[in-house]
């Protein structure tokens, strides 16, 4: 996760959907209508904007949803990394 004021932190997504996400943070502040980027493994950095904050949680909506087919591809490389036990 980065933020234009925070600078990249780790985080973990926790709840992924077409339109945003929910992450629990490692460190870092942000607040609601902060802008953000999410790194996503097999996907570019997708940018995004707080829309909610609750102690080291936050959620975001995605400027734009990933189509369909990308967002199933997405949780395809994610289901089978915790089927291996690396998820």
């Amino acid at each position: 996760l980065r933020g234009a004021a925070q600078g990249a932190i780790d985080a973990t997504v926790f709840n992924l959907s077409a339109g945003g996400c929910a992450l629990a943070l490692r460190g870092g502040l942000f607040g609601i209508g902060d802008l953000v980027t999410v790194k996503i493994e097999g996907v570019e950095n997708w940018p995004g904007m707080v829309k909610w904050c609750a102690d080291e949680e936050i959620g975001i909506a995605f400027d734009r949803p990933f189509y369909p087919p990308v967002f199933e591809a997405i949780v395809a490389i994610h289901e089978a990394k915790s089927d291996n036990g690396r998820g």
